[in-house]
């Protein structure tokens, strides 16, 4: 029986719109031995990201409409992560980077590591590799990206007989996880806290899409087997059993003010750790960072994603102050934990418990309603 790869479960035809905002995504995966055992050897991880580098300099002969945006290409070596102003970056080991133009964006990044170690995850004794693609204008690109850093990234695995897990956890490693971070490009800071107050409201509801870890307790040391890993969409991806055990990604509330600091106070955390909650507007690249979602076990659900994120960025853009305002009252900090908790612990079953969102779904209506008087609502006639 021939297995089927469902990260190429995707195509787009005909043209497609570019994206209000630069849409980039970050990967996380273990990177894992033939036996699928976590690796914990700093020299597997330099060794597979020079196979990489080969292998993505060669692909950049071929004629893609997107490889000219490149300014640069290198990698990063423990000398050059060295000179860099974020200090964390040492702990990389070593990197491939990326310099891109978006001229369309007015944009001219700086160095992006397309692949490295995760410093925030598997800093023990074991290793998790970071993937990221860069700014992407829209759909296409953004596919073109994925493919192109994650198939890479498994043809030099196959050469040096390493994996990296597609699913957000391992049976074998607990408290650590693996997730997904969508970043949306938005340099207003008003625009950009705007859009985080909206997307608030479907927060809870499209961390449902994104579940891919499931617990065996009865076979936590099973042997483990490729098909699992690598192929098999398992029915049991309903619950979200790392939003559940993580302590790295928490709650947020409604928020009014523009300074980070405001933030880290709304979300009852320091500065230096209130970027670990499920969306945070204060990144040093501008961007909106949607940090909820699970690892993705395909390239179709990444995109999808983004795509979903896109459209709500031009809803909240739409929507007036005043309602933004209204909906705020609506969904508290305490009723968006109870409706995050709810979709973990139940899933799309959830879906069907009509009685716990009624009284959301009637002050919904009211908001609705409340909306109809602005002279920007498309319900009207």
């Amino acid at each position: 029986m021939k297995k089927t790869n469902y990260w190429n479960l995707l195509d787009t035809y005909g043209d497609t719109k570019d994206f209000k905002y630069l849409h980039g995504v970050e990967m996380e995966y273990f990177l894992l031995d033939e036996n699928f055992q976590p690796v914990n050897s700093n020299e597997k991880l330099k060794q597979l990201v020079d196979e990489t580098y080969k292998i993505i300099k060669y692909k950049m002969g071929s004629d893609s409409k997107y490889w000219h945006k490149i300014v640069n290409i290198e990698i990063g070596t423990e000398t050059k992560l060295k000179l860099r102003p974020n200090k964390k970056d040492i702990n990389k080991i070593k990197t491939i980077f990326i310099e891109i133009e978006q001229k369309k964006y007015g944009l001219m990044s700086g160095p992006i590591d397309i692949i490295g170690k995760d410093t925030n995850l598997g800093t023990g004794n074991f290793i998790t590799l970071e993937l990221v693609t860069p700014p992407c204008a829209n759909v296409k690109e953004l596919k073109f990206w994925l493919k192109t850093i994650l198939f890479s990234t498994q043809e030099a695995c196959d050469k040096i007989n390493l994996k990296f897990l597609l699913l957000a956890g391992h049976p074998s490693i607990e408290k650590n996880y693996c997730g997904e971070h969508h970043h949306i490009g938005i340099n207003d800071i008003n625009k950009r806290i705007k859009i985080y107050n909206v997307l608030r409201l479907f927060l809870p509801y499209l961390t449902v899409l994104s579940f891919s870890y499931f617990e065996k307790p009865k076979n936590r040391y099973l042997e483990i087997q490729e098909d699992e890993f690598k192929t098999k969409i398992n029915n049991q991806f309903i619950r979200g059993w790392r939003l559940k055990n993580t302590s790295q990604i928490k709650p947020i509330a409604p928020f009014k003010g523009t300074t980070k600091q405001e933030f880290a106070q709304s979300v009852s955390l320091d500065t230096d750790s209130c970027r670990m909650v499920d969306m945070y507007p204060f990144t040093d690249y501008n961007t909106l960072e949607v940090r909820i979602f699970d690892t993705q076990i395909s390239i179709a659900r990444t995109i999808a994603t983004a795509v979903i994120l896109q459209a709500i960025c031009h809803l909240a853009l739409d929507t007036e102050k005043i309602v933004v305002d209204f909906l705020n009252k609506i969904l508290t900090k305490n009723l968006y934990e109870n409706l995050r908790l709810d979709f973990i612990n139940k899933g799309l079953s959830s879906f069907q418990r009509a009685p716990f969102y009624r009284s959301l779904q009637e002050d919904i209506k009211s908001a609705c309603k409340f909306c109809l008087n602005s002279k920007k609502c498309d319900r009207k006639g």
